[in-house]
């Protein structure tokens, strides 16, 4: 149960990044792994690519394409697949809506859905899972 706690506030607090990944390399659907790792250790998220646990590679799940995250992970030594962290990203940011992208995201995190309340059953606007 603490683990799943964790997770959630984890989640949460990396929907933060968006900010910082859209002022540092503008807005895109998708972003580079390379992208990613320096915004987490600018936000310090992560001190290096090197220690990533499960829960940093939910901010691959978020920002990254499917391909690249997946990669991402299994580098890293994590072995959870894109669509289950997916599908947890979208149970803490967006209730039970599947499928986002980083407008989305976005969205949400603008108007305090995502980092500070949990709203159910609303919809978001929609992406590629």
């Amino acid at each position: 149960m603490l683990k799943r706690f964790f997770r959630k506030w984890k989640i949460r607090q990396l929907t933060r990044l968006l900010k910082d990944l859209r002022r540092q390399y503008g807005k895109k659907r998708y972003y580079s792994k390379l992208e990613v790792e320096r915004s987490l250790k600018r936000k310090k998220f992560i001190r290096s690519a090197k220690n990533m646990s499960i829960n940093d590679c939910y901010a691959y799940a978020m920002y990254c394409s499917p391909q690249l995250s997946s990669r991402a992970c299994s580098a890293a030594g994590v072995d959870i697949s894109y669509k289950s962290m997916r599908c947890d990203i979208s149970e803490v940011v967006f209730g039970q809506q599947r499928q986002f992208d980083t407008s989305s995201l976005e969205q949400a995190v603008q108007s305090n859905l995502g980092p500070s309340n949990e709203h159910h059953g609303e919809d978001h606007g929609s992406g590629e899972l």
